[in-house]
Formats: structure tokens, C-alpha cells, sequence
């Protein structure tokens, strides 16, 4: 069953950020056209090939499209999508009678941060000049969503347009062909959560003592499975991390205050002094005072 479109029904957003602060999408329209919405300029919309700074989504609800990619031509027809790459030239061949529609017009890219899922998100829909899918029932129903949000002007419409954006994308890369080996072969891994947790929670707590076997409670995880996971994620157990945070921050004391060796070692949660100097002997080769008469 298809839906009632009145015309078409537009809106457009700033800049937001999507999955964290890592990536940030424009929506420049989304909207919903039947066949009656272009009688009145039918000629302006068999254009000559032309492209776009953004991505260009058409998605049939019912019908067919036909668009042509220099001598290449991609049909369109009923529950399927076509994504056209910013800066891909294109045109409008041919357009069935009747024809209902979506589109969408985004730029989507990263900001920074070593966020690898992200990354191959942008990625995978950058790697094709376009990619043709199946128009998802979950694909139409973020659609109408969107659309209803759209026309509300009460608080809330913004979030509602951000989170439904996001999420569209996502599933216009998910059920693309081209999209799938490049993000589910290289996914993070599902406890890179639980590392960065555990890792956050080594470095700001680095002024007291510290177990394995706490971090790893912090994590739900057992000490071994942590363990598993630092060495993945950077080459280090749990415990050669802790020894790293701790010893980086007594060589930052040492150079940049006078604080007695006997202040650096209760303020970093040793025992006592001769605890710390031993330690921060093996680490650094020489004892901290001999590594402060050094600089």
C-alpha cells in the first residue's frame, strides 16, 4: 500500500552532530512527491546532467525512475533506493507515470576522532558513484517520521529530526551491497566500549592504588578477558597500562615541580617512598631523583 502525498513537504537543518561528536550531517530536504506534484513544471525536471556538493537520495514507493550515469542507465523502480555520490554527474532519463517518491539531500562527514565505525560508515558511501538498495519498510517508516516532524514547530522537532537522519543513513548503508564488507568486516569490536571505559577510568584515577582486578570490575569483565582486550586495543595488559599511566604522571611531576619524591609517590597512591623509587626504577632505568638531576 502506498501513501497519500499531498505535494512535496520540506525542511532543512544546521549542522548536528551523529554517532557522538565524530560525524556530523547536513539535511538539506527531505520529502515525499507523487506524479501530480510535477505537472505544473513537468519540463524542468528531465535535466542535463548536472551534480551536487551533496548526497542525493531517490527512493520509489511506487513506479520507476530511470537516471542515467553518463552511457549508463539505473532503473528505479518500486521499493528500491538510488544514493547518488556528491559531485557524481547524473540526469533524470525517464519517470513512470503516476510515480510516488521520497528524497533526501545530506553531506555527511567526519570530524575527527579515531572512531573506526564512523569512519567506514562515511566511507562505504563514498566508494560507489552511486549505490542502488531495497527501499526497507524501516527505510519508509523513518521516511514518515521524518516528515511528520517535519510539520511541527513544538520543542522537540529538532532532536526528532536529528535522531531520525542518523538513523536513516545508517540504513541506507546497511542495505547497500557496497556498504556491508566495508563495515562489517572491520566493526569495532563490541567491548571497545568497555576498553575505553576501562581505560578512562586508569587515567583519572591514577593518584590512587590500583588492581587489575578493580578496573576490571569496573568493566563487568573478568581480569583475563580484560586483559585480552588491552592487548588488542593497545599492546598492553591491564596492568603494564596502570604501570604506564602512573609512571608518565611521575615523570610529569618530576619535570614541571618541585614536589619532594616523597609528595609524588603518596599523591600517585604508593605505599611509600621506596615503593615508588623501585618502581619508577624499573620503568625509567634510573631512580627519580637521579631522572630529575637529568633534565
Amino acid at each position: 500500500m502506498t501513501t497519500n502525498h499531498s505535494g512535496p513537504s520540506r525542511y532543512s537543518v544546521a549542522s548536528v552532530p551523529l554517532m557522538g561528536d565524530q560525524l556530523s550531517v547536513d539535511v538539506f530536504s527531505i520529502n515525499s512527491i507523487n506524479d501530480s506534484s510535477y505537472v505544473r513544471g513537468k519540463g524542468k525536471f528531465f535535466e542535463d546532467a548536472h551534480n551536487h556538493i551533496y548526497f542525493e537520495m531517490h527512493a520509489v514507493e511506487s513506479g520507476e525512475n530511470v537516471y542515467a550515469f553518463g552511457k549508463k542507465s539505473v532503473t528505479v523502480k518500486t521499493d528500491q533506493f538510488l544514493l547518488i555520490r556528491p559531485n557524481t554527474m547524473h540526469y533524470l532519463v525517464s519517470r513512470k507515470e503516476g510515480t510516488e517518491k521520497f528524497g533526501f539531500c545530506f553531506i555527511i562527514q567526519t570530524t575527527g576522532g579515531s572512531c573506526r565505525e564512523e569512519h567506514h560508515l562515511v566511507n562505504a558511501l563514498l566508494k560507489e558513484e552511486y549505490i542502488l538498495g531495497t527501499f526497507s519498510g524501516r527505510m519508509k517508516t523513518l521516511f514518515q517520521f521524518a516528515l511528520q516532524e517535519s510539520q511541527h514547530s513544538t520543542w522537540g522537532n529538532m532532536l526528532g529530526i536529528r535522531m531520525l537522519a542518523g538513523m536513516l543513513i545508517l540504513e541506507i548503508a546497511k542495505s547497500s551491497d557496497v556498504a556491508a564488507p566495508d563495515i562489517m568486516g572491520e566493526m569495532i569490536p563490541k567491548h571497545d566500549m568497555r576498553f575505553s571505559i576501562a581505560k578512562q577510568f586508569i587515567q583519572d584515577n591514577v593518584h590512587i592504588p590500583l588492581s587489575c582486578a578493580k578496573v576490571a570490575t569496573i568493566s563487568h569483565l573478568s581480569v583475563r578477558q580484560l586483559d585480552r582486550i588491552f592487548l588488542a586495543e593497545c599492546s598492553m595488559t591491564v596492568k603494564e597500562y596502570i604501570n604506564f599511566c602512573k609512571h608518565t604522571a611521575a615523570k610529569n611531576r618530576l619535570r614541571s615541580t618541585d614536589d619532594a619524591i616523597q609528595n609524588i609517590s603518596a599523591d600517585l597512591g604508593f605505599a611509600n617512598p621506596y615503593v615508588f623509587t623501585r618502581f619508577f626504577k624499573k620503568m625509567e632505568g634510573i631512580s627519580p631523583s637521579k631522572y630529575r638531576k637529568k633534565l
